[in-house]
């Protein structure tokens, strides 16, 4: 999906998701919602400014295509922007360093929408600077198995032992050394700590529509997925049945490696608000890494790498479901 930072935004702001474009139709992606008409675009990264000349001359080659032309660069002069608006051409500007905001504005058969700037709002300070992927994956691991040596936390996390030892340093107060190893000083504690930090929105999701039940839906994807030899894992409502039932599960959601086409599954591409299936991509390396066989075969997140799943998803009774057994259980089964 060409670079990850403007999907969650358009997402978050103006209620459009991004899905695979049929096969093909010419476009990269299809962006969809619910005041959004389904849009075809054949999508243009520029990794450093182009001049208005540029984008005239791409927007005239894009007609002769017959597709609707989406650019994404990292910044943009008034005349780009110009041109742009000129050429009915969707602009998304990306600036390249991490957490700018994303500008532009898109284009579809219903007009245009602009992504303006977010309306600030003061936030707790509570991440001083970027916490290391490897923490998170330690902080995981000792709510998983407690009192761990740091040979076994280095080989289960795939990181050698004086990362490790980094990584429990960045924990601080959250840990404390056994004698049998390491383990959470407050597993309340370092699981609310994760749930503040961990940015587990995902590079990107795709949403579908499916005509199965959410767990035949995830058996007949990952069943693909595994033929097609794309890592993945179950996770939110399917994954959290199969640790502590308590409801009929409303959605699938499926961590993979890469992207893929879901329509030879029989899913139908729809908007968020309306899909029962969805597949993502996270930016942590170690998420899939993770996962565990369920005892039908199943790859499945660990138990409380699904519960931020439902936390960060809204679904809050299955999250306290599942987090009280967990609590109770001291591990997971």
């Amino acid at each position: 999906m060409l670079i990850t930072e403007p999907w969650s935004t358009i997402a978050d702001r103006l209620g459009i998701v991004v899905s695979a474009p049929p096969p093909d139709s010419g476009a990269d992606i299809v962006l969809a919602g619910a005041d959004w008409p389904m849009t075809a675009y054949r999508a243009k990264v520029f990794p450093a400014p182009i001049r208005p000349e540029g984008m005239r001359r791409h927007a005239a080659a894009a007609r002769e295509l017959g597709v609707s032309l989406l650019v994404i660069v990292p910044s943009a002069s008034p005349g780009v922007s110009r041109a742009a608006l000129d050429e009915n051409v969707s602009l998304l500007i990306v600036p390249p360093s991490p957490g700018s905001d994303v500008t532009g504005f898109l284009f579809s058969a219903a007009g245009r929408q602009d992504l303006a700037d977010p309306v600030t709002e003061p936030e707790p300070s509570r991440r001083p600077g970027r916490v290391p992927w490897a923490t998170y994956a330690l902080a995981f691991e000792l709510l998983e198995t407690p009192n761990v040596s740091q040979r076994t936390l280095a080989r289960r996390i795939g990181v050698t032992q004086p990362r490790v030892s980094q990584a429990l340093r960045d924990l601080d107060n959250a840990v404390r050394r056994t004698q049998a190893g390491w383990e959470a000083r407050s597993p309340d504690e370092l699981a609310d700590w994760i749930l503040a930090r961990y940015p587990w929105r995902p590079r990107i999701a795709t949403s579908w529509l499916t005509l199965d039940a959410p767990v035949t839906a995830a058996r007949r994807v990952t069943a693909h997925l595994t033929e097609r030899g794309i890592e993945h894992a179950v996770g939110g409502d399917v994954a959290a049945d199969s640790v502590a039932p308590w409801a009929r599960p409303f959605t699938a959601w499926i961590w993979a490696g890469a992207p893929i086409d879901l329509q030879e599954t029989g899913a139908t591409p729809t908007t968020a608000s309306a899909a029962n299936l969805f597949l993502a991509i996270s930016d942590d390396p170690y998420l899939l890494k993770s996962a565990t066989r369920a005892e039908n075969g199943d790859s499945m997140l660990p138990a409380w790498r699904v519960w931020i799943d439902l936390v960060r998803q809204g679904h809050d009774d299955a999250a306290l479901a599942l987090r009280r057994h967990l609590t109770a259980q001291g591990s997971p089964p």
